[in-house]
């Protein structure tokens, strides 16, 4: 595989398209890659986390886990969207920028987006926010869960609110992966830490880990609120003996 880039191993977004298109493909159809877009570092991010969504207009969306400006420890991590444009050509646009938990923002995206009917997104940091959770003695926060609104007008700024910030006690610490939405609108995931007693990677983090559900606000402007989590027990003893 060939290099990319060398700005801090920027990563790229690509496009797999098979050939010929077949309703019914055969075994030896072949798939052609086109990159889509080279990641910089700064301004626009580097290291794509997890996938990256569609919205109806045929644009994607996704997040970086570094890059963006230079801030937190290193950099923050972004939110980004392609845009397809005539000629195979893409745009990308960096819709937000975080801030880290200095400004009780989330730090390093650690998973992909997904998007409600509206077109809101909901991702999750793996640091930031307002928890006081510490890594070798500096506070780094214990992750959040936030949501990128749409401009009410087209080409307006999108707007980034952080709707839970762990607080890495029994609530859970180091939120990664995808969240995914229930019928009733409530939001899951889970956290690498945090939790009930014990720890799983000692003397770096405490806990085994949470899966945890987020109930939306009644009311338009209200307070998302996490249900009781579950508080995963650690690694296996090894095999049952019988």
């Amino acid at each position: 595989m060939t290099r990319l880039s060398s700005c801090k191993r920027a990563l790229a977004v690509c496009l797999l398209s098979a050939t010929p298109l077949l309703v019914s493909l055969s075994a030896s159809a072949q798939w052609n890659e086109k990159v889509l877009h080279d990641f910089q570092a700064i301004p626009d991010g580097s290291q794509p986390a997890g996938g990256v969504i569609f919205d109806s207009a045929g644009n994607l969306y996704g997040t970086t886990y570094d890059g963006g400006a230079e801030g937190c420890h290193i950099a923050c991590g972004t939110v980004f969207q392609l845009q397809p444009q005539s000629g195979g050509v893409w745009t990308e646009n960096i819709l937000y920028v975080f801030k880290g938990n200095d400004g009780n923002d989330g730090e390093l995206p650690a998973g992909g987006l997904i998007s409600d009917q509206l077109g809101n997104l909901y991702g999750v940091t793996a640091y930031g926010g307002s928890g006081d959770c510490n890594l070798l003695g500096i506070v780094v926060g214990c992750g959040t869960i936030f949501e990128m609104s749409p401009p009410a007008q087209a080409g307006g700024a999108w707007t980034e609110t952080v709707l839970y910030s762990f607080q890495g006690r029994s609530d859970g610490y180091l939120p990664t992966g995808d969240l995914t939405f229930d019928r009733q609108g409530k939001l899951f995931g889970a956290t690498q830490f945090g939790g009930g007693d014990g720890s799983c990677d000692a003397p770096y983090y405490q806990a085994c880990g949470t899966v945890f559900g987020l109930s939306p606000p009644k009311m338009k402007g209200g307070t998302w609120a996490e249900e009781s989590p579950v508080q995963l027990q650690g690694y296996p003893a090894g095999p049952a003996s019988g």
